[in-house]
């Protein structure tokens, strides 16, 4: 497993998480909505796919004890719950 290279710029707001060298990055360039690509050299959009990215990061981050045992569509189901009542609720 190569090591992952993290990078955060509190001036910018944004973390960027390399899965390879950085040094191939170029440029980075906005596509909308603070998206940020990462092109090489030759104007290419530097793509890792997405099965790489779930090996490099499947067990990196702690389950939190509450959705341990639950199915993923319960788990998104309930945050979004909780997210809407938060937002909209009347204090």
């Amino acid at each position: 497993m190569s090591k992952i290279k993290v990078y955060y710029d509190s001036k910018g707001k944004t973390l960027t998480v390399w899965f390879d060298d950085p040094k191939k990055e170029a440029i980075s360039e906005e596509i909308g909505d603070g998206t940020i690509v990462s092109k090489d050299k030759r104007g290419r959009i530097i793509l890792t796919p997405s099965e790489f990215l779930v090996e490099e990061l499947a067990g990196s981050v702690p389950v939190p004890k509450e959705w341990k045992g639950k199915d993923i569509d319960e788990v998104i189901e309930s945050a979004r719950s909780e997210y809407y009542l938060e937002k909209y609720s009347s204090k």
